[in-house]
């Protein structure tokens, strides 16, 4: 029969201690590191929506003004049912626009909310204008640049942007020491 002596014994507790605390520790460390990624993941779902939602809009927006001008190039009218489709679609998306520059600064980047302010601006002066003509080309101008740039920033910001290049520009050890 094995008896412990005990040095043996105050060894052992002190392995179990140290190993409980290292348990404990690793535990507290990784729940606290995997709710950081949640929320992270969770705040980067919110801004890409809101990019989304932004981007669809401007689209509207510049349907609305395309079909306009298609019409009158050919010396139409837009027929009354895409007209009224186009009416709902072009206002609810005026509100999305609204929405974004008012609340856009919680979700979005500096750049896309500066954007957004410079579209709703350059859209006041398009509207000073009495000729259609020049209203809807203006607009769909306007409209047309800033959904361009509201994509690239869009993709910037959210780094959607990912091709072989830049996956081996993020990794560390392909980065040339000086």
């Amino acid at each position: 029969m094995f008896i412990a002596k005990p040095e043996m014994i105050d060894l052992w507790v002190a392995n179990l201690f140290v190993g409980l605390v290292v348990a404990v520790v690793t535990s507290i460390l990784t729940v606290h590191l995997a709710l950081r990624r949640f929320r992270q993941e969770k705040l980067w779902e919110k801004r890409a929506g809101a990019y989304e939602r932004l981007i669809e809009a401007l689209y509207h927006s510049k349907a609305f003004f395309n079909a306009h001008m298609e019409a009158t190039m050919r010396y139409q009218d837009v027929p009354e049912d895409r007209e009224a489709e186009l009416q709902e679609r072009s206002a609810e998306a005026h509100q999305e626009i609204e929405k974004a520059a008012d609340i856009s600064a919680f979700l979005l980047c500096s750049e896309a909310t500066e954007r957004v302010n410079q579209y709703r601006k350059d859209g006041q002066t398009a509207s000073e204008t009495t000729d259609w003509d020049t209203y809807l080309q203006r607009k769909r101008e306007i409209t047309d640049r800033c959904l361009q740039d509201m994509i690239s920033i869009a993709k910037k910001d959210l780094k959607t942007d990912v091709g072989p290049k830049n996956i081996i520009k993020s990794l560390s050890f392909f980065r040339l020491r000086g």
